[in-house]
């Protein structure tokens, strides 16, 4: 009895008759009765404006519903609202026939050609292994790129400057002057502009000390305007102009001048 309600196109009056011969043999009347007609009323509009004249018997109901007209001129407001939205979106949303033409592109995520969806590929599967997506591998993969980028900022960090030394340049000959290392002459040039000790590999053998491979060494920068990595490292006791220092030396295979640097 509950499941009867109003379909479409059904008047008011003729759901009246056919919910009201239920509740007679269901027994029941009065309010209970009303309730259970307006139960089935699924205009908003309609169910609204009998519960406000709070009905008491089934006769006034049917009273209210003759003075309604629904059903095939579909006067509901919420078959309105939902007619006027449908034809919005028609109106706005292009049809797939009129603008699929040339227009449309298709491509594969999978191997970047133009012509099939991903899931039509029928290439191998290209997977990073580490982001997951597909499309490119590791060695491709963005996130690499943002290790790199840290990577070259914090080696950054552990880098030291020199300057270039040219033989041909004559004004560097008044920072070239002798000094002593472990109380062995070299002409050495003064780089008031660097952060670090260089010793050519060959000079370093002639001092007669061991050189330390297993440190933690600086990338420099600045020789040949290139990074370079140096072959060890040597401590030993400098004097320039009556000034002693035990300091750390960088060694290299090969500098570009004939003379020691610091």
């Amino acid at each position: 009895m509950l499941n009867k309600r109003v379909r479409y196109g059904e008047s008011l009056e003729h759901y009246y008759y056919s919910k009201i011969n239920l509740l007679n043999r269901c027994k029941i009347s009065g309010r209970q009765a009303v309730d259970c007609l307006l139960h089935g009323v699924d205009d908003r509009a309609v169910k609204v404006g009998a519960q406000a004249a709070q009905f008491s018997e089934p006769e006034k109901v049917l009273k209210y519903f003759r003075s309604i007209r629904v059903g095939n001129s579909m006067d509901s407001s919420d078959y309105f609202r939902k007619n006027r939205l449908d034809k919005n979106v028609n109106v706005n949303k292009p049809s797939f026939s009129k603008f699929a033409g040339n227009n449309c592109i298709i491509r594969c995520f999978n191997c970047n050609m133009i012509g099939h969806p991903s899931f039509k590929c029928e290439k191998p599967l290209i997977k990073c292994t580490n982001c997951d997506r597909i499309g490119h591998q590791l060695s491709n993969c963005y996130r690499n790129k943002n290790k790199e980028v840290s990577s070259n900022t914090s080696a950054n960090i552990n880098e030291k400057q020199v300057s270039k030394l040219s033989v041909t340049d004559k004004t560097n000959d008044k920072y070239v002057m002798d000094v002593k290392v472990n109380n062995k002459t070299f002409q050495c040039h003064y780089d008031l502009g660097s952060q670090c000790s260089l010793v050519r590999e060959t000079d370093a053998k002639l001092l007669d000390v061991s050189i330390i491979k297993n440190a933690e060494l600086p990338t420099l920068r600045g020789i040949g305007a290139n990074l370079v990595r140096p072959l060890g490292l040597i401590i030993a006791a400098l004097e320039v102009q009556d000034i002693k220092e035990v300091i750390d030396i960088h060694c290299y295979w090969v500098i570009r001048s004939p003379r020691n640097r610091r």
